[in-house]
């Protein structure tokens, strides 16, 4: 078996938490605030739930109506795709993501001390 995603994996987790601004990040406490919806069904189920004000992010393909139920209701919310780097971009306190999100994704997002939901 090949060193090489093993060593890729701890490169990108060293980056994505040597290259945080400021202090690293505090224990959450309290209610999320910025919350960002990682895959279409998240966002559907956020902005259904949620006021607006919280949501940090949505996935990209929520804005898209042949993939989204909501796709009228994005508007003007930051849309990211599934990469760690992207949700990390929109600051977010709490991610929802998928079942099927990558593990390395996971890792990461781990890493830099962000909250997940993600159904098992």
């Amino acid at each position: 078996m090949s060193r090489r995603p093993v060593l890729a994996l701890l490169v990108l987790t060293a980056v994505a938490v040597g290259c945080r601004r400021g202090a690293p990040r505090a224990a959450p406490s309290g209610p999320p605030t910025r919350i960002v919806a990682a895959s279409v069904f998240a966002a559907e189920v956020l902005l259904d739930l949620l006021p607006r004000e919280r949501i940090a992010g949505v996935h990209y393909l929520a804005a898209d109506p042949r993939y989204s139920l909501v796709a009228d209701r994005v508007g003007d919310l930051p849309q990211v795709d599934a990469d760690p780097e992207a949700l990390l971009s929109v600051d977010p306190d709490l991610v929802v993501l998928d079942a099927f999100t990558k593990p390395e994704t996971v890792s990461l997002l781990e890493a830099a001390g962000v909250r997940l939901l993600r159904p098992h």
